[in-house]
């Protein structure tokens, strides 16, 4: 399974504010123990990467899910990363169907994000 992320910043999207939030967004699903693959790459990889070369573009992942679940722990991870950058959206997409994930969400969005997981798991 395969999943796109793209990021992008409501206060400023100029490539190198992506490419900062790419790499911060990386580590945090790192960080959280997501499993996943990062199989492609819509541009270079970024400089100064811990684990270098990282293949990911400016404001783009493209990851590689190792399980079912695995799904479900990024956009737990997702979620709490935009907790902490509110001007920032990420736009989640496999299989054709995609979901905008933003900041604080209500229940309503909580709702959705979860049918979208719960589809793509089953």
């Amino acid at each position: 399974m395969q999943l796109s992320l793209v990021i992008s910043d409501t206060a400023a999207d100029g490539e190198a504010e992506r490419e900062q939030a790419t790499l911060a967004l990386l580590e945090e699903l790192r960080d959280q123990g997501a499993p996943f693959d990062i199989r492609s790459t819509p541009s270079a990889p970024v400089r100064g990467a811990k684990d270098a070369p990282v293949a990911f573009g400016a404001g783009q992942l493209v990851l590689t899910l190792a399980s079912s679940g695995a799904l479900a722990a990024i956009v737990g991870a997702v979620q709490n990363w935009l907790l902490r950058n509110n001007s920032k959206e990420v736009i989640l997409e496999m299989d054709g169907q995609k979901i905008t994930l933003k900041g604080p969400q209500d229940e309503e969005v909580r709702k959705l994000v979860n049918a979208f997981v719960r589809r793509k798991t089953h």
